[in-house]
Order: structure tokens, then C-alpha cells, then sequence
């Protein structure tokens, strides 16, 4: 803080830091009842609000603060609270009463907005009733305020809109010149392809001007924040979207896809379909150049009760017959049953000698991939497993330039290995 100007003099070097006490809320704060009360509901049901308008209307502020405080309360009267510097107490004049508008329940209308106020200095304060008039008036210490002028926001064709004047909000004013002022103001759009229905009438002020639009944007939120730097003799607009120039074409508003939705469970509903383990495959396989070893777990039956015609029978894999994916040695090849001292689960093991050696199977079955038989694919160990990489790495080349002869070693690997399907242990 600017106020807060430490004395290096008084520094102690063996002092570690500052302890501050809590202020206490009763001490520091006072409450005061509205004299004028602030008006809350000015929301018409004929026209409903987007929730982005519902969500401006609660932030709204609708105090004006400069050396003293002003607002419009319910019954559009300009209020202003000065706080007596000694006493801190404060006191509540009526600076000036708006008039109010005649509306028709059979004409539909635009949505008001809420009545808001900005000072430009101590003396000049810009009030805008929420109807489309905007009222400069001139402040005293004491009595009513003079109105200076009332101004309406006429909107140009090249805006595209369906209504020639809306309601506004005062979002910020300050003096740029002797005499000009620069007023921020928002309000809602109207597309041309909407109807344009009868606007609301109001009682005619003194006399009315046309506002001065020196430049204009379009976004899809509110700002909630406002600030003029006078260096740069720029404002800086802060909310939730950006605001562009009319002749911009609107971004386009990012639609997430369907991976990217969370999807929201209703109650006792259960949605995680991902702690459901994937289905291990029916068996294993691995082959060297002479044999292939396949391993096939087996789950015995225990019988635990009774059991009738209605029961749902289980389907257990057969490969009996089973036609294989090449000749085997029948006379070597053999089998054995692992069972685990539980006795609940065991392993079958086939160890099948090769008819044709050297040749590397693709598939245990011929059938398997087909949609008869579930595709499972080799097992390889490490070892193996960069042998292969190295092969297919280096033979592709000379394959495509037709420099191998077919049955050789490595043009073998160059035929064969493009129906590999390859997993690590």
C-alpha cells in the first residue's frame, strides 16, 4: 500500500516479521437502511433473458461512487448519499425524478435494463433510466440536481439491427475535452430477422439529442469491468468473450466432442465403464524355427449344487477340431497339464513340432481372425522381439528393389513378417 512507508532506521536485523491483528467487523463497518429502496425486479416475463443477461443482472452495481454516492431507486428518482466526514453518518437527498414509462401489455417491448449511473467528476453525473435515455445532470452540495441535457442512442442501419433505439447500461464516463465527455455504454442486439414490434412510449423529456457513437463492438457477454487510460487515450474492455468490430466475422465457439463430455450420473447410476478389466485372451502362443508352444488355461467345474434343465449352460472353447494354420509332426509333437495345488485352476500346454521347419506361422488356427475365431496374437519375448525389428528395418529396401532371392533367409522374414502380429510378454 502507498500509505504504508516503513522507516529503515528503526529496522531491527534480528526481527523476523509483523504479526497483524484481525479488525474487528463491528468496529470498522457501519449499516445504514436504504431511505430509497433499490429496484430489484425489472425483469419482464413476455421477454425471457439468456443466462448470460441473468448472470449481468445479479453482478450488476447499480451505486455510483465518486467523492459522494448515487443511484436510481425503485421508483426511477436519483439519489444521492453524502457521508458527513466527521460523524461518518450518512444522508439521502433526491437529486432528480426520472420520468417513467408508459408501457402497453398488448405491444411487445424490449427488456429493460437496470436503471445505472456514472459521475465524470465531482459535479457531473450521467444517468441512464434502463429505457434508452440517457440524462446529464449538474450536482450541487446542496438541492436538486439541474438537468443539462437528455440524450437518446439512435441505432445506424449499418449496425443491422431490428430497433432503431434499445435500452442501455452506463458502464463508465470520462472528460476528454472541455465540453465532451466519452460514455461507455452496452446493450443487447437485435438481430433484422426478428420482428420489429411497437416500442414503449415515454413522457418527452425538455428536449432530446442524438448521442455521438465514436466506435462500436460486438461480443457475446457484458463486460464486468471498465477502465480509461488516459496515456494512451484508449479504454480497456474485461468479461468472459471478446469484442470485435461488426464488420468481423464472430468467432466460431469451440463445441467440445463426444470424448471430451463428461457425462453426469444420475442417481444410482453407474457410468465408469473403464474399471471393467478387458477380456484375456482364450490362449497363448509362442514358436520357434521348429516348434510352436501353445498354452491354454483351464477352469474345472467344481459342483456346488443342484442343478435343472432351466440352468444356463457354459460354453466352453473347443479346438478339438480345430483346423491348424500349417502340418505338425504328430509322432513328436505332445502335450501336458500343469493343475495348481489349489486344484482350481490348470494349464494346458501343446507342444507341436513343425511339418514344414523354418517356416513362421502367422496363426495357431487357419481360421482364426476370420470371425469364426477370435485373432490372438504371438507372444514374443525381447530377445526375439528386436531380432524381428532389426529385420524389418533393414530388408524392406532391398525387397522393394528386387535385389533378394525368394527363399533365402532374409527374403523369407521380407514375405512372412507382414502377417506378424506382434505383443511383449
Amino acid at each position: 500500500m502507498s500509505t504504508f512507508a516503513p522507516n529503515r532506521a528503526l529496522l531491527n536485523p534480528k526481527f523476523d516479521g509483523y504479526k497483524l491483528a484481525p479488525l474487528t467487523h463491528d468496529q470498522v463497518a457501519s449499516h445504514y437502511p436504504l431511505q430509497y429502496k433499490i429496484s430489484q425486479t425489472n425483469v419482464s416475463g413476455r421477454a425471457p433473458l439468456s443466462f448470460k443477461e441473468v448472470q449481468s443482472r445479479v453482478f450488476h452495481n447499480h451505486l455510483a461512487v465518486s467523492h459522494r454516492v448515487a443511484y436510481v431507486d425503485a421508483e426511477l428518482r436519483v439519489i444521492a448519499i453524502d457521508i458527513d466526514k466527521v460523524t461518518l453518518v450518512p444522508s439521502f437527498r433526491v437529486l432528480y425524478e426520472l420520468p417513467k414509462p408508459i408501457q402497453s401489455s398488448a405491444v411487445e417491448t424490449p427488456q429493460r435494463e437496470y436503471p445505472s449511473a456514472a459521475f465524470v467528476d465531482d459535479t457531473s453525473l450521467f444517468i441512464s433510466d434502463g429505457c434508452g435515455n440517457l440524462y446529464a445532470l449538474r450536482l450541487t452540495d446542496t438541492g436538486a440536481a439541474e438537468l443539462l441535457s437528455v440524450f437518446e442512442l439512435s441505432i445506424p442501419p449499418a449496425y443491422a439491427s431490428a430497433r432503431s433505439s434499445v435500452p442501455f447500461r452506463i458502464h463508465d464516463a470520462v472528460q476528454v475535452a472541455t465540453g465532451a465527455a466519452v460514455v461507455i455504454l452496452s446493450s443487447k442486439h437485435y438481430p433484422e430477422i426478428s420482428p420489429d414490434p411497437s416500442q414503449s412510449r415515454s413522457k418527452s423529456p425538455p428536449y432530446t439529442q442524438l448521442l455521438d457513437i465514436i466506435w462500436h463492438r460486438r461480443g457475446d457477454d457484458v463486460p464486468v469491468y471498465t477502465v480509461y487510460d488516459a496515456s494512451r487515450g484508449a479504454f480497456m474492455l474485461v468479461g468472459s468473450s471478446s469484442f470485435q468490430p461488426i464488420e468481423v466475422a464472430a468467432p466460431v465457439s469451440y463445441e467440445p466432442s463426444s470424448d471430451e463430455i463428461a457425462p453426469i450420473p444420475r442417481q444410482g447410476e453407474s457410468i465408469d465403464t473403464d474399471t471393467q478389466l478387458k477380456k484375456p485372451p482364450p490362449y497363448s502362443w509362442t514358436q520357434t524355427s521348429d516348434s510352436v508352444t501353445v498354452a491354454i488355461p483351464s477352469h474345472p467345474l467344481r459342483r456346488q449344487g443342484a442343478t435343472d434343465a432351466g440352468d444356463i449352460p457354459i460354453v466352453a472353447p473347443r479346438y478339438t477340431l480345430k483346423k491348424l494354420w500349417d502340418g505338425i509332426k504328430a509322432s513328436t509333437s505332445l502335450w501336458t497339464f500343469d493343475r495348481a495345488a489349489e486344484h482350481t485352476y490348470g494349464m494346458l500346454s501343446l507342444h507341436l513340432e513343425k511339418q514344414h521347419e523354418g517356416t513362421r506361422w502367422a496363426h495357431v488356427f487357419s481360421s482364426a481372425g476370420t470371425g469364426e475365431d477370435e485373432e490372438v496374437p504371438e507372444t514374443l519375448d525381447p530377445t526375439e522381439l528386436y531380432a524381428i525389428r532389426d529385420v524389418l528395418e533393414n530388408t524392406p529396401p532391398l525387397c522393394a528393389a528386387g535385389r533378394m532371392q525368394a527363399g533365402s533367409g532374409s527374403g523369407g522374414a521380407c514375405r512372412v513378417l507382414q502377417r506378424v502380429s506382434v505383443t511383449t510378454r
